[in-house]
């Protein structure tokens, strides 16, 4: 399978675009490719509310690149968790105008320029003094079809039975028609209002913060792999912006490798992480934690760089080692013994 870089989306191996959003997956200049990371930075900076400094992100990369239709759509959800529904509406348009086959970005302008009526009508309907009562207007549009009827049945049966008879049926109507949800009570409060301050109010503020997506990240860390390696779930703690990071182990090299190789990856794809909890897992679970930080990985790929191997710089990379107690053959008596140890 082949991971979209720009919506996480799963694609066949041999698939040269995107079934979804119509992204190339050649490495072209200005593709998302080449700006992912930037892209990646600017999506997990947008999730955790930081709009700012997504803002200046996509803008960085359209100094660079102008014709990245990512960058324009990030843009535009961007302006659209600020509430700048316009500023939004124009970033899909440009964003469309580059990549006309991207269904997702059609699908987002559609949702602004829905939300953009709604606000217009709401606003329109605020300054002619219609009332805001969902219950009012119903109650209104009842009395005028009563009112619609009664003319209807007075000039009917004025026209069949004369004027002596339409008379008489006229007056056997003695009490005018009311409608329950226009009375009020004897305090001066409409009964509706009167419920409605009976209750308990909310407040928007009152809401609790939503975290950052751990689906998104994870999708965010399958989309950059470019090591092998296989991750199972991600888990950021939104006090220090660490993460709990699971892998599959693989069966071509010892656990601690694959925890190395994740963790490089990690603090490539997500430079904002403080620290990375790896955590490796099989068929059994939990084979092999260990911490690791940025300040390590740095050290580590600049050894590699220069010719170390990976497998030297893993014991750097790699702290708070565990692995669980081996079995041991019940034959012997021994006992098991455990293979934790600290870095």
């Amino acid at each position: 399978m082949k991971v979209c870089p720009r919506c996480f989306e799963s694609n066949d191996a041999a698939a040269e675009f995107c079934k979804d959003c119509g992204a190339p997956f050649q490495g072209t200049e200005g593709s998302d490719q080449e700006v992912y990371r930037d892209l990646a930075k600017a999506n997990l900076h947008r999730m955790r509310g930081d709009t700012k400094a997504a803002n200046d992100v996509c803008l960085g990369i359209l100094r660079r690149f102008p014709n990245n239709p990512t960058a324009h759509s990030l843009l535009g959800d961007v302006w659209a968790d600020q509430g700048d529904l316009q500023q939004a509406a124009n970033w899909y348009e440009m964003a469309i105008d580059l990549a006309p086959d991207s269904t997702a970005d059609k699908s987002k302008l559609e949702s602004i320029r829905e939300r953009i009526k709604l606000k217009e009508s709401a606003e329109a309907a605020q300054q002619i003094g219609l009332p805001d009562n969902p219950n009012r207007p119903w109650a209104f549009l009842a009395l005028v079809a009563l009112t619609v009827v009664a003319v209807g049945f007075g000039a009917y049966a004025l026209g069949r039975f004369g004027p002596a008879k339409a008379d008489k049926l006229a007056n056997t109507i003695e009490t005018p028609v009311t409608v329950a949800a226009q009375q009020e009570d004897k305090s001066g409060q409409h009964p509706i209002e009167k419920q409605d301050q009976s209750a308990p109010k909310t407040s928007a503020t009152n809401l609790p913060v939503v975290p950052a997506s751990d689906d998104a990240l994870l999708k965010s860390l399958q989309g950059a792999g470019t090591e092998g390696v296989v991750y199972l779930g991600v888990t950021e703690d939104a006090r220090d912006h660490s993460l709990y990071v699971t892998v599959r182990h693989s069966e071509n090299e010892t656990s601690n490798l694959t925890a190395a190789r994740a963790a490089l990856e990690v603090f490539r794809a997500l430079p904002e992480t403080s620290k990375a909890i790896l955590r490796v897992a099989d068929a059994r679970g939990i084979v092999f934690m260990a911490d690791a930080t940025a300040e390590s990985c740095k050290q580590a790929e600049e050894a590699i760089a220069k010719g170390d191997t990976l497998e030297n710089q893993s014991t750097s990379i790699l702290t708070r080692v565990w692995a669980p107690p081996a079995p041991t053959d019940v034959g012997t008596g021994g006992q098991n013994q455990s293979s934790s140890t600290e870095g």
